[in-house]
This record gives C-alpha cells, structure tokens and sequence, in this order.
C-alpha cells in the first residue's frame, strides 16, 4: 500500500486481516457466547481472546473506555461481535463488529 493511501486508511491491514479470519472468530465466539464477551484478536500471534467486558475496560484509560463503552453497547444492540484487533509491533488497536452467526 502506498504511504498516502495508507495515511488516508491506516488501519484498512488489519480490517481485512480481521474479515479474512471472520469465520474462525465466529466459531470462537460461539463458544464463549454466553459471557457476552469481547474478542481480541491478537495479529502476531494469531491469537484470539474473549473477556469480559468489564475486566477489558478496567485495563484501559478513561478516554478509552468511554469509546469501548460506545462501540460494545452498539454492538450488543445490533446483535453483533466486537472485535478488538491488536497489531503490538506498530501499536494499533482497532475496533470492528460483524453480525453474529
């Protein structure tokens, strides 16, 4: 990707590393449907996580928090899973959601 493109987009790696992946999520998230969780998905690692929501937003700052608050509550209301994509070697943190199911 060129360097003004990715300016104008620069998370649009890891929004398409978290669709490619979208499939697995979704049977991970199913097994931990129950908990209302939040995923994380970790790009290193190919890891994925589910935590509460509360123990994931006391690991935050308060501004942080306001904004996982906002997209977690959407999420739930629209019927779909919040994803937390941590890329740790540029220091990225991205949120998305996908319907459930």
């Amino acid at each position: 990707m060129s360097k003004a493109k990715q300016k104008q987009s620069p998370n649009v790696d890891l929004i398409r590393f978290v669709r490619f992946h979208r499939q697995a999520i979704l049977q991970f998230y199913d097994r931990v449907k129950d908990e209302q969780p939040i995923i994380e998905l970790d790009v290193q690692r190919r890891k994925l996580r589910s935590y509460s929501f509360n123990d994931y937003k006391g690991r935050l700052r308060p501004v942080s928090q306001e904004h996982l608050h906002a997209e977690y509550t959407k999420a739930i209301a629209k019927n779909k899973v919040l994803v937390i994509v941590w890329d740790n070697p540029t220091r990225r943190l991205v949120t998305t959601t996908f319907k459930r199911g």
